[in-house]
């Protein structure tokens, strides 16, 4: 059984955990960064102009380049061609973490389609995003035509700004 969690680090108190009204937060019917008298003194700066400008969804953002779906699918295309487990873990998109898990691997089965034989392809269709961290979901066709679910692949974003493989699914 996989259990996938996620929080939420904002609710109805407004960003951050601001309630508002407090020190930082909107008066009621305010607006962030006024004074009570709604003028400010020439000179004065907004210290509150990040909370002004966030996103009132709070919705995570992509970083620019290849979504964390399009890097799995990537991977897939060029792994399903039956590639040499030294040259998979030579590939930039695998995390320093799962390069490691592959070294020592030694199980009857393939550590990223988690089936005996490789498939005909697996697709990667839908991803969620949480903060440096996504989870993308699989579909597997052993015979090119029957889909089934495949395995759930955790991507983490790199410290150079690239989406990373760091885990695959496979359930035991």
């Amino acid at each position: 059984m996989l259990v996938l969690l996620a929080a939420c680090t904002t609710g109805p108190s407004g960003p951050a955990g601001i309630p508002a009204g407090s020190a930082g937060g909107s008066p009621p019917g305010g607006i962030a960064g006024a004074s009570p008298g709604g003028s400010r003194a020439p000179g004065d700066v907004e210290s509150n102009d990040a909370a002004a400008t966030e996103d009132p969804t709070d919705e995570p953002t992509e970083p620019p380049g290849p979504s964390p779906q399009d890097v799995v699918q990537s991977f897939y295309d060029w792994y399903l061609a039956g590639r040499p487990m030294a040259e998979v873990v030579a590939r930039p998109e695998l995390s320093p973490a799962l390069v490691t898990f592959l070294r020592g691997f030694d199980e009857p089965y393939d550590p990223f389609a988690c089936t005996e034989v490789l498939p005909a392809s697996i697709l990667a269709v839908t991803s969620s995003l949480s903060g440096q961290t996504a989870i993308v979901s699989t579909v597997v066709s052993a015979d090119g035509s029957n889909e089934l679910p495949g395995p759930p692949i955790d991507v983490v974003l790199s410290g150079t700004g690239e989406w990373q493989l760091e885990f695959v699914g496979c359930e035991a």
